[in-house]
């Protein structure tokens, strides 16, 4: 599972740790799917959840999602829209994500 903190997904985002807030967590609790379709091009897969833990509604922006290689440098990235731009206090929202043809020497996700 991947989970990120306020201050780790604010940094992501560009924006300042420990400033205004954007509370949320994010969850994968499932390996992402990587497998060969019949036209040879890869699927990459995941799906998680966006978590509101805060007792105040929550404005969620995308998630910069990136692949990277054993080394850690990114070989792939994307943007995820999220299903819903708030969350009520203690809400989630799940969201999925499919790409093809990522490069196959990416070893970690980051988002």
């Amino acid at each position: 599972m991947v989970a990120i903190g306020p201050d780790t997904l604010r940094t992501r985002l560009g924006l300042a740790a420990g400033g205004s807030s954007v509370a949320l967590v994010l969850e994968v609790p499932r390996k992402p799917e990587r497998r060969t379709l019949a036209s040879g091009n890869e699927l990459f897969a995941l799906t998680g959840r966006i978590v509101n833990p805060t007792r105040e509604r929550q404005t969620v922006p995308d998630i910069q999602a990136e692949l990277q290689d054993a080394q850690g440098r990114v070989v792939y990235n994307w943007i995820i829209t999220p299903p819903t731009r708030t969350l009520q206090p203690g809400g989630t929202a799940e969201f999925n994500s499919a790409e093809v043809d990522v490069p196959k020497g990416a070893a970690e996700l980051k988002l």
